[in-house]
C-alpha cells in the first residue's frame, strides 16, 4: 500500500508528453513575439551609430572648410585617387573622402606615399592606401567594415591596379545634376594643370550642390542657408553588391560602388537629388541616388552639421530642392 501511494505521489509531480509539448509551444510563441522587438532594438542601435558616423564626417568637412576656406573638392575624376603631394582643393585628384582624412584623425593614411617621386614605389603605397577600409565610412546596417572587390578592368592613373579596396556607404551631394556619368578626368597631371583644360564647369554642367569635379566651393555660395542644404548622407546600394563586384554582366557587378573610397569625382562617393531616395532592394541599380539599408529612412547631414533621418516618402521636389544650394527655396522640418 505504501509503495502504491508513493508511486502515485511521484506521478503527480511529473510532466506528460502533451504538457511538455504545450510548454515548448508557449516558449516558441514568446520567442516569436520577442524576436522582432530584439531585431528592431538592434537596428535602432545601428541607425544611431550610422547617424554618429555621418555627424563626424560633416564635422570633418566643417574643419576642412575652416582651415582652407572652401569645401573639400570632388577631385579630378574616377580614374584618379588621392595623392598627399597634391595638397587640397583643385590640385587634389582624390575626392572629398580623401581630403577630410586629416580632419578625422586619419592623417597617417592621408600621408601614405608622401614625398616619393611618381614611380613604382609611390604607386604601390597609394594602392595600399586605397585597400584600407576605414570603419567610419561604413554603415553598420549594411555590411562589415572590410575591403571589397573592385571592377577587374580598372587601373587608376596614379596607382597600381587594385583587387580589393575600401568603400564608402556615405556620399556628398552634388545637387540635382548628373554626378559622374562618364568623366574620367584628365589623362596626365600636366593636362590637369593646363588652365585651358575643360573641367565640367559650363552651361552643360551647371552643378549646384556642395561638391563637384575640381571644385572649391566657399560657404558664401550656399545661398539657401547651411541648414537648408544637403551635405553628406547614406547612399543607395543594391544588396547584391554589398560584398564587392564581379566582372561586367555578373549579378554582383554594379556602378556606384565599384572603384575605391579615395577616388576622384565619382558616383562611388557622390550622389544627386535628381532622383528620389530608395531603400536598398535587390536587382534595382540606382548609382546616383541617396538611400540606405535602414527601414523607412536614410540619414542626411545638412551643411550646418545637423543630421536628419529623412523618410523615403519625402516629396520628390522637396528632396531635389534640398540638394540645391542656390534655388531660393526653404524647407521646414515637417516636410522631411
Amino acid at each position: 500500500m505504501r509503495s502504491a501511494q508513493l508511486g502515485r505521489s511521484r506521478s503527480n509531480y511529473g510532466f506528460t508528453l502533451v504538457e511538455l509539448l504545450v510548454v515548448i509551444a508557449i516558449i516558441g510563441v514568446l520567442v516569436g513575439l520577442l524576436l522582432p522587438a530584439v531585431q528592431a532594438a538592434r537596428e535602432a542601435a545601428r541607425r544611431i551609430q550610422c547617424t554618429n558616423k555621418i555627424k563626424q564626417l560633416a564635422l570633418a568637412v566643417q574643419n576642412h572648410t575652416d582651415t582652407h576656406r572652401y569645401m573639400p573638392s570632388g577631385g579630378w575624376g574616377w580614374n584618379w585617387v588621392g595623392d598627399p603631394d597634391r595638397g587640397f582643393g583643385e590640385s587634389q585628384p582624390g575626392g572629398w573622402t580623401y581630403s577630410v582624412l586629416p580632419f578625422m584623425e586619419q592623417a597617417n593614411i592621408w600621408n601614405m606615399g608622401k614625398g616619393l617621386p611618381d614611380g613604382a614605389d609611390k604607386r604601390k603605397l597609394l594602392a595600399d592606401m586605397n585597400a584600407i577600409q576605414i570603419a567610419d565610412f561604413i554603415c553598420p546596417s549594411r555590411r562589415p567594415a572590410v575591403p571589397t572587390g573592385v571592377k577587374p578592368h580598372w587601373t587608376p592613373r596614379n596607382c597600381e591596379k587594385l583587387e580589393f579596396s575600401g568603400k564608402s556607404d556615405y556620399a556628398i551631394s552634388v545637387g540635382d545634376t548628373d554626378t559622374a556619368d562618364g568623366p574620367d578626368g584628365p589623362t596626365t597631371i600636366a593636362q590637369a594643370e593646363n588652365p585651358n583644360y575643360p573641367w565640367l564647369k559650363d552651361d552643360k554642367h551647371p552643378w549646384n550642390g556642395v561638391c563637384d569635379m575640381h571644385s572649391e566651393l566657399r560657404l558664401a555660395e550656399i545661398e539657401d542657408g547651411l541648414s537648408q542644404t544637403y551635405l553628406i548622407g547614406d547612399k543607395y546600394l543594391r544588396p547584391e553588391a554589398y560584398e564587392g563586384v564581379g566582372a561586367i554582366g555578373s549579378p554582383m557587378y554594379t556602378t556606384g560602388d565599384n572603384e575605391t573610397i579615395f577616388t576622384g569625382f565619382n558616383r562611388d562617393v557622390q550622389r544627386s537629388t535628381k532622383l528620389p531616395p530608395f531603400q536598398d532592394r535587390p536587382s534595382l541599380v540606382l548609382p546616383e541616388s541617396f538611400g540606405s539599408a535602414h527601414p523607412g529612412v536614410f540619414n542626411m547631414s545638412m551643411c550646418d552639421g545637423s543630421v536628419q533621418s529623412i523618410s523615403f516618402d519625402i516629396d520628390e521636389e522637396t528632396h531635389r530642392w534640398l540638394g540645391v544650394r542656390n534655388d531660393g527655396r526653404t524647407v521646414s522640418n515637417s516636410q522631411l
